[in-house]
């Protein structure tokens, strides 16, 4: 426990601010989905045109790559410490989200096939070429435009 705090007070000011914010963002998209009828939750995580409280200027392509990787690290940091069972379509909801507010455009994309007579489907999010792992919570395959 006291390893696991270390680590915390380890991170950067900002980087708490962000944890905490990405930790209560996902909160929110697992009570949405759980709570409200699917298709208000829909509607409201998907909504294209949401004003955000705060828009950045998207980095420079050389700190592209370091915003998204700082960014799933503290996903996954997050993930690992929540109370909800989320799901993949909370986590790249969210990250999504957050991307967006530092100035990073990312795509969901949801793929869907039969399993067994089962329907099964996943979510993961693509930045251009470079898809976001998010079984691994990683960063695959980081391409120069």
């Amino acid at each position: 426990m006291i390893g696991k705090i270390k680590k915390l007070l380890a991170l950067k000011p900002n980087n708490i601010v962000m944890l905490i914010e990405v930790w209560l963002k996902l909160f929110l998209a697992w009570l949405s989905f759980s709570c409200l009828p699917q298709s208000t939750a829909t509607r409201i995580w998907f909504r294209e045109n949401a004003v955000d409280i705060k828009q950045e200027m998207s980095p420079p392509n050389s700190d592209k790559e370091a915003v998204v990787r700082n960014i799933v690290k503290l996903l996954q940091i997050a993930v690992s410490h929540h109370i909800a069972n989320l799901t993949c379509l909370h986590r790249v909801l969210v990250l999504k989200n957050v991307l967006k507010k530092n100035g990073i455009t990312a795509s969901i994309i949801i793929g869907v096939r039969m399993d067994k007579s089962e329907l099964a489907a996943h979510a993961w999010l693509q930045i251009g070429n470079d898809v976001i792992d998010d079984q691994k919570l990683s960063l695959i395959h980081i391409s120069e435009p």
